[in-house]
């Protein structure tokens, strides 16, 4: 093994013990992912490196494919069991309906979906898809464990779907399109090359959901966008557009097609290559406005609001002058029904107006029959009507059809598992199609293993495996398509199919967990975040406003040290910090004279704890304008330290961020802590930003008893009398401690409440913040505590449920909330590989692993400290071996036996640099 082979990877250990045999790990293991090259085939707009087939759907579970990832359609197969001529559900993704993902490679090689038909582990059917030829392979296994015959029937349902209007299950757009004449081009009105509008605004340079700026998703216009929200309105807003490449200007003009409301009006200029002006009154539908031509020695033209009403610009064709009357638009319809043309009793073909080429279902020998539902309510009806023996065409309202295989009745004896396939693919015509499925007749029927989701784990791991198991198939296949990111369609990881969109916080959890499966996939998850320097917007915001992608970051160079890694996204994760430490672009989170940082005006959640009780209270009122929550200084704090020292491996300069260190510390110790009763506070300020005390609740009590209130804690910004304080809290039941973990409330507190969201309930997230401070504190008994707790309850809710919970109530121990939720419960991956996986090292934030290398007999690491003398750091060591010696720049060092093949070491105070020799 070369040099280049093994340095980079803290999981390579695992390779070394597995040829001394010394790996005792459970049955159903995946080797580590090798970390190869992270970013070769990188998209620059965001999408997953995954295949074109896989489990994207927003609709029913089962399997997609994007014929054209740029165009938004996907089909949908969904494959699901039901009980013979009685319970038919049908497998929605938008509520707890019957299945969970069970087991999946990282890449989507292969995944498996359990449908149970009685008991979890006693009836069910597993459905396991894997991409094969020119489409994807389909294996049911069915299992009656009962002691009674059962009987069932298995269902195919193929669908068509149409990008929609945006995220949370809005409808499908409905797009125009243009017909332009030899010669001409189309420009959509919100693919500018610049735009000044509304340059004050807070959310101008951190637009939601990584929108462009200006731009609307609405039916009737071309591609179905256009410049808009607000855009008119005011005098001196100014969109440029460039000219597409080759395209020749002389002789041609520009067509503008524009919307007005009834009766508004509008006066537009236009400069540059066309030139004019442009004068409009509104009839509520598209009008064209002709500019000519003006200096065909420039690429570029403006049209800027002389005044007026709020317009639409849909876009602007550039057409020869002579030919502008052939420029035409229309709004195809959403045609959702194929053309089915049946192949024998076991295969058919579908081919859509709407996609090129033509798909083909193939499934095995069986009492069959072909059925189309016309319906938009496919939940509520297919189970209705399923009990219908006589219709093969069932129109129930609406305009979605689905092509539905019903093959039944599949018998199975007490004791009896059988096996189903089929096959699924796309051509680029009807005879592509046709070879697909003639080879997939021919060839014997593949095997298809079940796929591990997880790597090798040691034998004290077996324990908990079998809920992080469940956990890690949900994350790898929570994936969504289409989601919209600055006007490409993409692919995307989503905490949970309900919110089939951009998350920030959520998905920089997911990108910790997605690299405890495959650096890859984190190393995708991080690129749609953290911005290119091309890229209006300082980086991808939707919900909380907490910058877990520079944690991410540096979890994914402690694993790798990989350094084109570091160097490709350090300027964004730089930048991320900057805008929320309020000194760049526009950035509104730091006006307060305290210095204190808040982030309302861009959502109304600080720190992702959505009925927090005083954010909850401030919320929708005034007092967000002069209120400061904890979280967000603590916060940028810690990431100033983070990228301070991703600067210093980088030989970048650092004094920026040891400036924000100072200041924001001062800011917090000065005006947000309340000695009195022992909290950093919700800090309240006058008009004219300067402090007026702690925020109170009506009972006197401060008001930030909770999470928020030691937050300090994980910025490493305490005094040692605040930081013992704060221990004692976490450890006291009576205050954050219980049974199921940390609470994100005091439950001493008079607003503890016991049906809250957050308030009452356990999460994973901010436990894992706190407890990687813990082991840069030393406190490796209370690091443990937090997540084995964590691991042992999560393993009890799945054993008993299936279920990848949000969050556990506290008053009952049990897991609630989405069931399918792989954002932020992934934490549960990060402890299990942390305390179990062979070869791991794991620090806390001021642990930096320069490189490490894997031997037969030992591991070597060097190791660089950025905290504050006087903590002795822990560091964790899954060796799954009996360590003979345990050496500190050649020193013994102590080291506890945490779980059998765990080691925690630890290291002297006040160490810098040195290497870690495990034997």
């Amino acid at each position: 093994m070369t040099r280049r082979e093994f340095v980079g990877s803290t999981s390579l250990l695992a390779t070394a013990l597995v040829l001394r045999g010394a790996v005792r790990a459970a049955e159903r293991v995946a080797p580590a992912a090798p970390v190869g090259d992270l970013l070769s085939g990188l998209s620059a707009h965001g999408d997953l490196r995954l295949p074109t087939w896989g489990p994207y759907t927003k609709h029913l579970a089962g399997i997609a494919h994007l014929p054209d990832p740029a165009s938004g359609l996907r089909f949908d197969l969904s494959v699901f069991p039901g009980l013979y001529r009685r319970r038919q559900q049908v497998p929605m993704v938008t509520h707890d309906s019957g299945f969970q993902p069970w087991s999946a490679t990282p890449g989507l090689e292969r995944y498996t979906l359990r449908f149970p038909l009685g008991e979890l582990e006693s009836f069910y059917a597993d459905v396991t898809f894997a991409p094969h030829d020119t489409g994807a392979l389909v294996r049911a296994q069915l299992v009656n464990r009962t002691p009674q015959p059962q009987q069932l029937s298995l269902n195919f349902l193929a669908s068509l779907h149409f990008p929609e209007a945006g995220p949370y299950r809005q409808p499908p757009l409905r797009a125009a399109r243009v017909t332009l004449p030899d010669g001409g081009a189309w420009i959509d009105g919100s693919h500018y090359h610049a735009l000044a509008m509304d340059e004050d605004a807070p959310q101008r340079h951190l637009p939601d959901n990584a929108e462009i700026w200006g731009e609307v998703r609405r039916d009737g216009c071309v591609n179905g966008v256009a410049l808009a929200r607000g855009f008119g309105r005011v005098a001196g807003q100014r969109a440029t557009y460039a000219t597409p490449d080759n395209f020749a200007a002389a002789g041609t003009v520009a067509l503008f097609r524009i919307r007005l409301a009834p009766q508004a009006r509008t006066t537009l200029r236009c400069t540059g290559l066309y030139a004019g002006e442009i004068a409009l009154t509104g009839n509520g539908d598209f009008q064209l406005a002709s500019v000519p031509l003006a200096d065909a020695t420039v690429r570029e033209f403006s049209v800027e609001t002389v005044g007026g009403d709020e317009l639409e610009l849909d876009g602007i064709a550039l057409v020869p002058a002579a030919q502008r009357s052939a420029v035409e638009f229309h709004v195809p319809p959403l045609d959702y029904q194929p053309a089915l043309t049946p192949l024998g009793d076991s295969a058919l073909l579908l081919a859509y107006a709407a996609i090129p080429g033509c798909y083909g279902l193939a499934w095995a020998a069986a009492d069959a029959e072909v059925r189309e539902w016309l319906t938009d309510r496919i939940e509520y009806d297919f189970p209705l009507y399923t009990h219908e023996h006589i219709k093969r065409r069932l129109e129930l309202g609406g305009q979605r059809h689905y092509t539905n295989v019903f093959v039944r009745p599949l018998f199975l004896a007490s004791g009896e598992t059988r096996e189903f396939t089929a096959f699924v693919c796309h051509g680029a015509d009807a005879a592509e199609a046709r070879a697909a499925l003639a080879r997939f007749a021919a060839a014997p029927a593949p095997t298809l293993v079940d796929a591990p989701s997880l790597p090798a784990h040691t034998a004290a791991g077996r324990d908990y495996a079998y809920g992080v198991e469940r956990l890690a198939a949900t994350v790898a296949t929570n994936v969504v398509y289409p989601v919209r990111r600055r006007g490409k369609f993409i692919r995307h990881y989503t905490p949970g199919r309900w919110w089939d969109s951009l998350y920030t916080w959520d998905a920089g959890f997911i990108g910790l967990g997605l690299l405890e499966l495959d650096p890859a996939r984190s190393v995708d998850n991080l690129a749609a975040y953290l911005a290119r320097p091309e890229e209006d917007a300082a980086f991808t915001f939707h919900g909380s406003p907490v910058p877990v992608q520079i944690y991410q970051l540096q979890a994914l160079w402690n694993r790798t040290q990989d350094r084109a890694v570091l160097a490709r996204f350090f300027p964004g994760a730089r930048r991320m910090h900057r805008f929320l430490a309020g000194r760049s672009e526009g950035s509104n989170t730091r006006t307060l004279r305290s210095g204190l940082l808040r982030t309302w005006d861009y959502f109304y959640n600080s720190g992702g704890w959505d009925d927090y009780p005083p954010q909850k209270f401030i919320r929708g009122t005034a007092l967000t304008r002069s209120t400061t929550p904890v979280v967000n200084t603590a916060h940028a704090i810690r990431t100033a330290r983070l990228l301070r020292g991703m600067a210093q491996l980088l030989g970048e300069p650092t004094a920026e961020f040891d400036a924000d260190i100072a200041s924001l510390t001062d800011a917090l110790q000065t005006h947000a802590w309340d000695a009195a009763s022992g909290w950093f506070s919700y800090v309240r300020h006058d008009d004219q930003g300067r402090t007026l005390g702690p925020l109170r609740h009506e009972s006197g009590e401060n008001f930030n008893r909770g999470a928020d209130g030691v937050y300090p804690l994980v910025a490493g910004a305490c005094t040692p009398a605040q930081e013992k304080l704060f221990l004692e809290r976490l450890r006291n039941p009576h205050v954050f401690w219980s049974d199921v973990g940390l609470t994100t409330v005091d439950q001493s507190a008079s607003y503890y409440r016991d049906d809250g969201y957050w308030n009452g309930t356990v999460w994973m997230p901010h436990q894992w913040f706190f407890w990687r401070a813990l082991l840069d504190l030393g406190e490796g008994d209370l690091a443990w505590q937090i997540a084995e707790t964590a691991l042992r309850t999560w393993e009890r809710e799945v054993r008993a449920t299936g279920c990848s919970f949000e969050h556990f109530i506290v008053k009952s121990g049990r897991g609630a909330g989405w069931h399918q939720f792989g954002g932020l419960s992934s934490p549960i991956l990060n402890w299990f590989a942390a305390y179990f996986r062979p070869g791991m090292l794991t620090g806390g934030y001021d642990c930096w692993i320069v490189e490490q290398r894997a031997e037969p007999d030992r591991l070597r690491a060097r190791l660089r400290f950025t905290g504050a003398p006087g903590k002795k750091p822990v560091v964790l060591a899954v060796v799954d071996a009996p360590a003979e010696s345990v050496r500190w720049k050649n020193r013994p060092v102590p080291a506890r036996q945490r779980a059998p093949g765990t080691l925690e070491i630890v290291l002297p105070s006040g160490e810098d640099e040195g290497e870690l020799s495990i034997r």
